[in-house]
């Protein structure tokens, strides 16, 4: 980054283009389906890679913009990231394609609209036992 001074507006939109672009780039890449996804190393390293820029934006997002959208979790979602990216022995492809198939549907509409995200945690990535849940910040119940 720069050293010009940026304003927190400029930045968050910056931050929220770059989630809905990663989450728009998951949804085309597994298109094809579970079975597309489940046999191709490749879509799964996209799928993932593409969810560590999710958490990673969503990581730099101001605190300002944070009080603003308190139904955000800003907190799992950087989480989810942070198993992803350092957890990688331990990524369980199933629990990745769950998310993509019962949270990235309900996202872009719902961030747009600055209600949330996804509720995701560490554990619902990576199959361990913990906080999870199946119902996407979108109100989806899955």
């Amino acid at each position: 980054m720069c050293c010009q001074k940026r304003s927190w507006y400029e930045s968050d939109t910056e931050r929220v283009r770059d989630i809905l672009e990663a989450i728009e780039r998951i949804q085309r890449y597994t298109a094809a389906g579970r079975q597309s996804f489940e046999v191709s190393e490749l879509v799964q390293a996209w799928v993932v890679h593409h969810l560590e820029i999710v958490g990673e934006a969503a990581c730099r997002l101001s605190d300002e913009w944070r009080r603003g959208h308190p139904d955000v979790p800003v907190r799992g979602i950087v989480g989810m990231r942070n198993a992803l990216a350092h957890g990688y022995f331990e990524i369980d492809a199933v629990a990745v394609w769950n998310v993509v198939e019962r949270d990235l549907p309900c996202s872009p509409d719902v961030f747009r609209a600055s209600r949330s995200l996804l509720v995701m945690t560490p554990a619902k990535m990576t199959g361990r036992r913990g906080r999870s849940t199946q119902i996407c910040a979108g109100g989806c119940r899955h």
